[in-house]
């Protein structure tokens, strides 16, 4: 008994190509359909406008950290709204800054009811950058005097090398405290 086709969006599928049409599935679909918004951004326009890859888009998503995203209902295609870029605008931001996804969590769930909430995530984040900016300016210390050390090795100058060879030992003890026990 051969199998009939089905209809999607209009179109009939025939049993073999069924596969590639399953995820358009609307009525089991766990996306919102927008029944008359076609002029909503593309995924493309979307990850353009916000400067961030569609990859990381749909991740978000995904994952939960935006809502799901409308689709349009004659190609099943995302279509965001202007406050969803917005508010992906405001994700990247905080992502170029350095946040983590769970603090982009926070910052959105204490919207308007915890500025004080806001600033101590802020807080916290530019004490971490602190440190880490910290760590790279002692890192780049100890490369600066690593050259600064072979420069004198290769002119010859034993002393200069010495003299370096000191601060050095000074400045691997603060990149590895366990260097200073031993």
């Amino acid at each position: 008994m051969p199998v009939a086709s089905v209809v999607v969006l209009g179109r009939s599928i025939p049993p073999r190509s069924r596969r590639r049409w399953r995820w358009l599935d609307f009525e089991r679909s766990k996306f919102p359909i927008l029944a008359d918004v076609p002029e909503g951004y593309t995924i493309a326009a979307a990850a353009a406008r916000c400067g961030l890859p569609e990859t990381t888009l749909r991740y978000w998503e995904d994952i939960g950290l935006v809502a799901p995203v409308p689709r349009d209902p004659s190609s099943g295609h995302r279509r965001y709204r202007t406050a969803d870029v917005e508010l992906l605008e405001t994700l990247a931001n905080l992502r170029a800054v350095g946040l983590s996804i769970d603090d982009m969590r926070a910052y959105l769930a204490g919207a308007a009811d915890a500025p004080g909430q806001r600033r101590a995530l802020f807080e916290a984040h530019a004490r971490r950058l602190a440190g880490e900016v910290a760590a790279l300016r002692l890192r780049l210390q100890y490369l600066e005097l690593k050259v600064r050390y072979w420069t004198a090795r290769d002119a010859g100058d034993e002393q200069a090398a010495d003299e370096v060879a000191a601060e050095l030992g000074a400045v691997i003890r603060q990149i590895n405290p366990r260097e200073a026990e031993s």
